[in-house]
């Protein structure tokens, strides 16, 4: 009896210690705002995940990975979590320095603590481009245009097989959220407004050739999962979309969408580039924040005021207002807002100093001013001499 009473009590502590713990990740006040509603030790990190395989600009296979962030079912009240799929940026030929690693997987993991399954994925990235530098006003060729149609494959690939593996994340199929920076926003924009059709026209307006004939559908490469998917949000960071005109009355009442942009950027439009001086039309964040406020949709537009190409938005800064304005959109109250901050002292500090020509003129300027303290030297030694002469 006495034995009976002790398994008795384990099992009563057990239970209620378990309760607790899940009690403390319940409270829908604090999910997705709390930046540690989630301790690191409760997430999960799945790296290098395998969704597809397919041909690079080279003709060579390539293997297209995923990392994924997301709290361990066993330690969530909640099994179907809203979910985030976030695109590096590079201008489709590389992966930029914020989004190495080390840094997306970093604002993956801060958006996981709130509660979210967030991935960040590899796509097909290379075209001919010798100067390795995105140039917006540079002729358009036509291995770039096949580089972001390849890009649009990869995305749409990813979204299937998080669909067809969403039990196993624990993702709640119905909030689907897509996002990136600079190119990767431009994928995540052109995968949510979009069709096949649409892009098969631009294509033709750019090139001589058919990248669906090329390529296939867009829906057809990379794997061969068949899953549908829906895209409930779209998260852009300074990338643009080909024309707002895509985006139709219907879909901007369907998908908010969260904006992020500089108002100097040179590399993708705060407003728009259009011909004579681009060869091509596209709009930014602020075109599409019109866009949606003459349709009715609900957006966030955050400017940052003489702001470049993604500057002085922190992953903090992102974390923080990802997760607010997601909140808000699965619980139904998203409303359209709009802030401007100045670009921070700090921020213009490191953009001087990582500038490409920022050694070579301060290693000038110092040149300069050695050559200067050597003439006013010798200058000072003539005096001297010609003083002591003259006493002599």
């Amino acid at each position: 009896m006495k034995n009976q009473c002790c398994v008795l009590f384990v099992i009563v502590f057990f239970v209620s210690f378990s309760n607790k713990s899940l009690s403390q990740n319940s409270n829908p006040a604090n999910r997705y705002i709390d930046i540690n509603y989630f301790s690191r030790k409760k997430i999960k990190a799945d790296s290098n995940i395998m969704y597809g395989v397919a041909a690079n600009w080279k003709g060579k296979q390539d293997t297209l990975r995923v990392n994924v962030f997301y709290a361990r079912l066993n330690n969530d009240s909640i099994k179907q979590r809203p979910f985030i799929m976030l695109l590096h940026g590079g201008g489709f030929h590389t992966e930029d320095d914020f989004s190495q690693k080390k840094q997306w997987n970093k604002l993956c993991l801060m958006l996981a603590q709130r509660g979210f399954v967030t991935a960040t994925i590899d796509y097909r990235v290379g075209w001919d481009d010798k100067d390795k530098e995105w140039n917006p006003k540079a002729k358009i060729k036509s291995s770039s245009v096949f580089a972001t149609y390849r890009a649009y494959q990869d995305a749409r690939a990813a979204l299937r097989f998080f669909v067809h593996h969403a039990s196993y994340y624990g993702i709640d199929t119905t909030n689907i959220f897509i996002g990136g920076r600079s190119a990767g926003g431009d994928i995540s924009l052109v995968t949510a407004f979009l069709s096949q059709k649409n892009i098969d026209s631009l294509v033709s307006r750019l090139i001589p050739e058919s990248c669906h004939q090329l390529f296939g559908s867009l829906d057809s490469s990379t794997n061969t999962l068949t899953e549908q998917y829906k895209i409930r949000g779209v998260l852009n960071m300074w990338g643009p979309i080909p024309d707002t005109a895509f985006i139709s009355k219907q879909e901007a009442l369907a998908m908010p969408i969260l904006l992020f942009h500089g108002t100097d950027d040179q590399s993708v439009p705060y407003k728009r580039f259009a011909p004579p001086v681009y060869p091509y039309t596209r709009d930014g964040s602020f075109n599409i924040a019109l866009r949606y406020k003459h349709l009715g949709g609900c957006y966030q537009l955050n400017t940052k005021k003489k702001g470049g190409h993604g500057e002085d938005f922190s992953n903090e800064f992102l974390a923080e207002h990802i997760s607010s304005f997601i909140k808000n959109v699965i619980t139904d109250n998203c409303k359209s807002e709009e802030f401007e901050t100045p670009v921070s002292l700090q921020s213009k500090i490191i953009a001087l100093t990582s500038s490409s020509w920022f050694i070579p003129v301060t290693i000038a300027l110092l040149i300069v001013f050695i050559l200067f303290i050597r003439i006013l030297i010798v200058r000072r030694r003539k005096r001297i001499f010609g003083k002591n002469t003259n006493n002599g």
